[in-house]
């Protein structure tokens, strides 16, 4: 019994782990290991915020604990696990990104819904590229994005 509540923990952690990397890897869109105050611009301002530069070298001072000017993995796990009030920030907005685009609100969201969005904010994109781009980020296939695929899709839309 107390192994298998161990090997579920484990399990857990691990899944944390991946999907914490995954979405480090959303932010950090030159692989360099750490996230600089454009990157974080740049997937911010794709989220609807638009903030300026001293804002943003704000949130990366707030979170930069060894104060190097950029954010590093750990710094990263410590501000979304909720070691700082952008963290829980953060998460807010990614939530609310996808509710904009889930209309039915089932948890995913579809070609038809994505389409409709796009237009309603003025980007007219053909039923190939809206294709292209929920294909990319359909990672089950099931033809429908998840919210941890939605987090892919930002990074496809975004050309990062």
């Amino acid at each position: 019994m107390a192994s298998d509540a161990a090997e579920i923990g484990k399990k857990k952690l691990q899944n944390q782990l991946k999907e914490l990397t995954e979405a480090f890897a959303l932010f950090d869109t030159d692989r360099s290991g750490t996230i600089t105050v454009e990157e974080l611009g740049n997937l911010l301002q794709s989220l609807g915020q638009d903030l300026s530069e001293e804002e943003l070298l704000d949130v990366v001072k707030e979170v930069d604990s060894n104060q190097t000017g950029s954010v590093e993995f750990r710094e990263f796990v410590r501000v979304v696990e909720g070691g700082g009030k952008r963290g829980a920030a953060l998460h807010k907005e990614l939530a609310d990104a996808f509710e904009v685009y889930d209309k039915s609100g089932d948890g995913h969201i579809t070609h038809d819904e994505l389409q409709e969005v796009l237009k309603k904010a003025g980007q007219n994109l053909s039923e190939k590229q809206v294709g292209a781009a929920l294909k990319a980020a359909d990672v089950d296939e099931d033809g429908k994005v998840s919210y941890k695929e939605f987090l892919k899709l930002l990074s496809v839309t975004n050309g990062q």
